[in-house]
């Protein structure tokens, strides 16, 4: 049809056949157009529901963040003057650097997250303001509508597709402009680099989760050095203690020993 050009005659049952295929061909652009946009809506919906997923996560991470931090706040720290203080104050130093860099690095992973929300939002916005097909549905109705106009004309007579390949490079024309229009290769990219940035950001949490479960480890072993310090700090006082129950005991069995040899002696008179 193109090939012969604007003037060429056909007959009916040719023209016919021309004018079918190029609808079909139009609605099958158009229905892979349409199916693009769905596509293109479900990744949205994804990457919604992968951040909020991310969101709680972060969330929780955060507060065991604080908590372990919190936690290291509360451990009472042995006197100065009790043996191995200065390991254990040195040893409090680090661990309370590592525990609050580790806070630091949640609190920049929040606000990460927050910034990849923002752009999220702005997409979302002008997602549907870059998918209008009202171009497209428009040239096609045209023609379907000279193709239905065509089915009762007359049989027996020769015909031109002037109005249909018309209607054809208009199509293409109207294709073209929607497919390459910046705002919706703009759409698409910033969503793929949403995508991209959510995924960089699950990684950076499995480190994180790592680093944390590393920290919560130090603090129980750092929890239990103390608790042992202070067990051997004590454990002077406690013998004095055993010492004077021990007397008070000994002392005890020592009289009723003298009152039983006395009762022995009685009965021997």
């Amino acid at each position: 049809m193109i090939e012969g050009g604007l003037t060429k005659k056909y007959d009916y049952q040719t023209l016919r056949k021309l004018y079918g295929a190029t609808v079909f061909f139009m609605k099958q652009e158009v229905e892979l157009y349409k199916k693009y946009i769905i596509a293109l809506s479900i990744k949205i919906d994804l990457i919604d529901t992968n951040f909020l997923c991310l969101s709680e996560k972060i969330e929780k991470m955060l507060s065991a963040s604080s908590n372990l931090h919190q936690s290291l706040q509360e451990v009472p720290l042995p006197r100065e003057d009790n043996p191995g203080a200065s390991r254990n104050l040195q040893n409090s130093h680090q661990l309370h650097k590592k525990i609050s860099n580790l806070l630091s690095s949640a609190r920049g992973i929040k606000n990460e997250l927050k910034n990849i929300w923002d752009l999220k939002e702005i997409a979302k916005e002008i997602f549907p303001s870059s998918t209008d097909s009202s171009g497209f549905l428009n040239v096609l109705e045209e023609g379907e509508a000279v193709f239905r106009a065509f089915m009762t004309a007359e049989q027996s007579k020769l015909w031109i597709a002037k109005k249909m390949i018309e209607i054809y490079f208009r199509f293409l024309s109207v294709r073209h402009e929607i497919l390459n229009s910046e705002g919706l290769q703009a759409v698409g990219g910033r969503f793929m680099g949403i995508e991209g940035q959510l995924l960089k950001l699950e990684k950076a949490l499995e480190s994180f989760q790592t680093i944390l479960g590393q920290c919560q480890r130090d603090f129980q072993e750092f929890t239990g050095e103390i608790q042992q310090m202070k067990a051997i700090a004590g454990g002077g006082d406690t013998l004095v203690k055993d010492n004077i129950v021990l007397g008070h005991l000994i002392n005890e069995l020592l009289t009723n020993m003298e009152d039983i040899k006395v009762k022995l002696s009685s009965l021997d008179q």
